[in-house]
């Protein structure tokens, strides 16, 4: 049996969603998974940051190559 009602859409109630229980990590475990995600967090903005670089260069690039003031030999 489960915890929604209704007709064609069952739903849960407000008290239907307070009543549940959800365990959670020791508070040590909570800090740790928050550090993980906090370091992975900078990570990932330091790649961003590198990939906008990368990509001003690119059109940079491109630019003097359209316009002819740099050219590629074969």
């Amino acid at each position: 049996m489960g915890l929604a009602a209704g007709a064609a859409q069952p739903n849960l109630t407000g008290a239907t969603v307070k009543s549940i229980r959800i365990r959670l990590p020791k508070l040590i475990e909570q800090r740790q998974i928050s550090n993980a995600l906090l370091t992975c967090e900078e990570e990932m903005n330091g790649l961003r940051s590198q990939r906008d670089q990368i990509e001003i260069q690119k059109r940079g690039l491109m630019q003097k190559l359209l316009t002819g003031k740099i050219r590629v030999k074969e």
